[in-house]
């Protein structure tokens, strides 16, 4: 959808305009004190913010960090905007871990979707979790749950811990004492 073809065509565009708005300043800054009085700066010439040369020719030569990102969060807002959030407290002796990496993207019901089923905001099954304290975890869902505050007991913690954990890039911090830290597996550093 959004690919080479488009990025060409930003940098098109944006490459014109940074021309057209070079060559306007030049013919502006040939003009005499008087002539120059009696027009509007080709770079300032309206009641909002000005877009200067400079400006201009950074948007043309990397048009693709300013476009994406307003569609992606737009996109993105949009599905969060759609879900609840949930607060799971441990009811129990395990607690909620973090990692280098604690937002997690995750469907639940993904493996029941065959080889070709992929992660998509738009899932109904989809959540964003966050550990928050390590009593409580932040989970963002589509499930009708009646409660803004729901018990984790342990066994669904350690759900959480093993999701965490395999999404960590190199650290994992465990709070208080994990016997079953292993379970997490080797390479990472424990705080």
């Amino acid at each position: 959808m959004r690919g080479k073809s488009f990025r060409d065509h930003h940098q098109t565009f944006w490459q014109k305009l940074r021309d057209d708005a070079l060559e306007a300043e030049q013919e502006f800054a040939a003009l005499t004190e008087d002539q120059q009085g009696a027009q509007v700066s080709p770079v300032s010439g309206g009641s909002g913010p000005a877009l200067t040369s400079d400006m201009i020719a950074q948007l043309a030569a990397n048009t693709m960090p300013l476009v994406f990102p307003t569609f992606y969060e737009v996109t993105f807002l949009s599905i969060v905007r759609l879900m609840k959030p949930v607060i799971a407290v441990a009811s129990g002796s395990v607690k909620f871990i973090t990692s280098d990496k604690p937002c997690i993207l995750a469907d639940p019901e993904i493996s029941r979707g065959g080889p070709f089923a992929s992660l998509a905001l738009a899932s109904p099954t989809i959540e964003i979790t966050m550990p928050v304290t390590p009593d409580m975890c932040l989970v963002f869902t589509k499930a009708d749950l009646p409660h803004a505050y729901v018990n984790a007991p342990d066994g669904t913690v350690q759900q959480f811990n093993r999701l965490i954990a395999a999404n960590a890039d190199s650290r994992i911090v465990i709070s208080g004492n994990h016997e079953n830290h292993v379970l997490f597996g080797a390479g990472f550093q424990f705080e």
